[in-house]
C-alpha cells in the first residue's frame, strides 16, 4: 500500500519512519520541503506539492499542528480536497477540535472519501516503535477496513464511535495530563518555598496514592533540561481546544479555562518551544526564582 503523510514534524517524520519501515511505500509533504529531505534516508519519498502526493497513495495521514493547520492542507489552493479522487482514504492525526472532524467526515463523504479520525497519545519514540495509543473515530465499516494499517503504528487501537468523539476523548486525556503537571508543579513550589526539597516531596507521593503521578512527572518536571516531546505551545492549544469544544456543548470547564491561560502565559514568556514539562520552571519564575 501507498500511504501519504502531510506534515514531518516530530510525530509525522516518527510516523513516516515506523510505516516505511514495515513495509509501506511511504510519500510525504511538508510546507517547508528542506525539513522533510532527511527522510530520504530511510526510503521515504519527498513530494513536491500536496497534489503529488494525493495523486500517488490511496491513503492520506494528515499530521499538523492545529485546526487551521489542517484546513489549510485541506481547503486551500492546491490542498488535498482539490486532488483526491473517490475510493481513497483520509487520516486526520491532528489534535483538534470535534466539530473540524465532524466536518471533515461529511466533506470528503459528499466526495466519495473514506475519513477516520485518529489522534494518538505518545510523543515520536512511540510512533517510530509503533506504540502510539490511537484513538478512532469513524464508520464502524471503515474502521474495520483499515484496522490493520492502524494497529501497523499502534500499541492501543481504542475504537470510539462515530466521528468527533475520539477527538473529544484526546481533548479529555490530554487536559488530564496537563492539568495534573501544573498542579504538582504548583505543589513542589508550595513546600519548596517552606523549605521542603522538591525531591522530598516526591519521595513522600511515591509512598501514597499519588505514586503514579511522582513517577509520571516528577523527575520529568524537575530535571532541568528536556528532550522535547511535545511543545508547551501545542499544550496550551489542546487546553484551549477543551473549553471551546466544552463550551459549546454548555459544560463548565472551570479548572481547564485557568490551566489554559497559565500555559498561554507561559508559552508567551519563552517557554513556547520547550516541552510542556517546563511549566514548573515557569510557576517558580513567577515567583522570581
Amino acid at each position: 500500500m501507498k500511504v501519504g503523510i502531510v506534515g514531518t514534524g516530530l510525530m509525522g517524520s516518527g510516523l513516516a519512519k515506523r510505516l516505511a519501515k514495515v513495509g509501506y511505500e511511504v510519500h510525504v509533504w511538508n510546507r517547508t520541503k528542506e525539513k522533510a529531505l532527511k527522510l530520504t534516508d530511510f526510503g521515504v519519498k519527498v513530494e513536491d506539492t500536496l497534489r503529488d502526493l494525493v495523486n500517488e497513495v490511496s491513503t492520506i495521514h494528515i499530521f499538523v499542528s492545529d485546526d487551521e493547520a489542517v484546513r489549510e492542507v485541506v481547503y486551500g489552493k492546491g490542498g488535498i480536497l482539490e486532488a483526491i479522487s473517490p475510493g481513497k482514504l483520509v487520516i486526520n492525526h491532528s489534535t483538534v477540535t470535534p466539530l473540524l472532524n465532524v466536518e471533515l467526515y461529511n466533506t470528503f463523504k459528499s466526495k466519495g472519501v473514506d475519513f477516520l479520525e485518529c489522534p494518538v497519545l505518545g510523543s515520536w519514540p512511540e510512533a517510530e516503535e509503533g506504540k502510539l495509543d490511537s484513538l478512532v473515530g469513524g464508520e464502524p465499516k471503515t474502521f474495520e477496513k483499515y484496522e490493520e494499517l492502524l494497529r501497523s503504528f499502534s500499541r492501543i487501537v481504542f475504537y470510539v464511535g462515530e466521528v468527533g468523539k475520539a477527538s473529544a476523548l484526546k481533548l479529555a486525556t490530554n487536559l488530564m495530563l496537563f492539568n495534573i503537571a501544573l498542579s504538582l508543579s504548583e505543589a513542589l513550589s508550595l513546600a519548596e518555598v517552606w523549605g521542603v526539597e522538591p525531591n522530598k516531596v516526591l519521595d513522600y507521593f511515591s509512598r501514597t496514592w499519588l505514586k503514579a503521578v511522582a513517577e509520571r512527572y516528577g523527575r520529568r518536571l524537575l530535571r532541568e533540561e528536556q528532550i522535547v516531546r511535545f511543545r508547551l505551545i501545542l499544550a496550551a492549544k489542546d487546553l484551549s481546544y477543551a473549553t471551546s469544544s466544552a463550551r459549546i456543548k454548555g459544560q463548565p470547564m472551570p479548572l481547564t479555562s485557568t490551566s489554559a491561560q497559565v500555559y498561554l502565559e507561559a508559552a508567551a514568556n519563552g517557554f513556547s518551544e520547550e516541552d510542556y514539562s517546563r511549566i514548573y520552571y515557569f510557576i517558580r519564575r513567577r515567583a522570581g526564582r
